[in-house]
């Protein structure tokens, strides 16, 4: 978990030089480190739910719902 904030923070970091260095916008450094937050949050959360919940069960509970309405099977 620790290396997961590591790793967002030198991309931020890595971000916010480079907006800098090319005078950006004060509107897109916010814009920038809010998406870099934003991901750096999604990936804790995922890191920490990963035994309760996986990427397979969303897609499938998306996607169940809509298989069973596709392959309706009719009795005849």
């Amino acid at each position: 978990m620790i290396t997961i904030l590591i790793i967002f923070s030198l991309i931020a970091y890595f971000d916010w030089r480079y907006l800098q260095q090319n005078k950006r916008t004060k509107r897109a450094v916010i814009r920038v480190m809010a998406v870099a937050c934003v991901l750096t949050l999604g990936m804790e959360a995922i890191y920490l739910l990963r035994d309760r919940w996986t990427v397979g069960m969303l897609i499938e509970s998306i996607f169940f719902p809509l298989q069973k309405l596709i392959f309706v099977e009719t009795h005849e």
